[in-house]
């Protein structure tokens, strides 16, 4: 993650506003060089990912298969 100061909770989003997945705390990688820096991706196909400060997803109890509403500008 780079460039990034705290750890964080990824939330990979489907279309249909669905939580397809979840990486939970992730982890800055300060002076880890580019090409050796941890490359995160979901599983499935996926519209947006939802960048939480890491234990927030869990403090909410959120789970792959719950549904988000939110709007874009």
């Amino acid at each position: 993650m780079k460039d990034t100061l705290v750890a964080l909770d990824m939330l990979w989003i489907r279309e249909d506003g669905v939580i397809a997945e979840i990486t939970a705390d992730v982890q800055p990688q300060p002076g880890v060089p580019d090409g050796e820096l941890a490359m995160y991706a979901p599983a499935s196909a996926v519209r947006y990912v939802l960048e939480l400060a890491a234990g927030t997803a869990e403090q909410l109890e959120m789970k792959p298969g719950d549904t988000l509403e939110f709007a874009l500008p």
